[in-house]
């Protein structure tokens, strides 16, 4: 039977999360073996099916599971988490924990210390992505980046071995932005930057079929 690690706050932990996954994990207990894994000090034990078990987060052992399920709310207060996540797909097992945290900087100015000899004070546009006109890019990044991993992971590839130079691997896109596309592989990641700015959904795809039409000529 497939062994589910599932991250989640439990009742009587004050969030409508806690309640919505008593009723996952009753729809899962038939057909999984599940272990919700928590950092709280207590737990309304009698509230979880029978074949789920609790496990303290300082407990808690990854060897074993086929499949982390972590939960996390669809409201616009978690919004901020998803790029992240995406990025740092590891993260999923500790993102929800009472120890982390997610923090939100305003760049004013930043120090590049880039070896001997190669340090410089940079302005903040010279490190920020420039968003300004590029809202409907932004709004169909996540379809796009979906769409391309579920159906042209062969196109990602290409753009990871042909245009980036990278080892063969599991290379997938983690987030579009106007300037680029940032592409991982476990724990390596890769920066896939455009030869133009894009700031609509049909620049997004024409960008990307273009790329990939390069990565084929190489």
């Amino acid at each position: 039977m497939t062994r589910l690690a599932v991250f989640s706050p439990l009742p009587p932990a004050p969030t409508g999360i806690a309640d919505y996954t008593i009723d996952v994990l009753h729809a899962l207990g038939d057909s999984y073996d599940v272990d919700v894994v928590h950092d709280q000090e207590r737990v309304d034990a009698d509230r979880l099916p029978a074949r789920v078990r609790a496990v303290r987060a300082s407990d808690f052992d990854a060897t074993g599971y086929d499949l982390p399920v972590y939960q996390m709310g669809n409201g616009t207060a978690h919004a901020y988490q998803y790029d992240f996540l995406a990025r740092h797909p590891k993260a999923e097992l500790y993102a929800g924990f009472g120890d982390f945290a997610f923090w939100r900087m305003r760049v004013a100015s930043a120090h590049l210390n880039g070896g001997f000899a190669r340090a410089a004070d940079l302005k903040a546009q010279d490190v920020l992505t420039d968003i300004s006109g590029a809202d409907e890019m932004i709004a169909g990044e996540e379809g796009a980046v979906a769409h391309m991993n579920e159906d042209h992971a062969d196109a990602i590839l290409l753009y990871a071995t042909k245009l980036l130079g990278e080892d063969d691997g599991p290379w997938r896109i983690s987030g579009l932005d106007p300037e680029g596309a940032d592409l991982a592989a476990g724990d390596r990641t890769a920066r896939l930057a455009f030869p133009a700015r894009v700031t609509s959904r049909v620049g997004i795809r024409e960008m990307l079929v273009a790329l990939v039409k390069d990565a084929r000529a190489k």
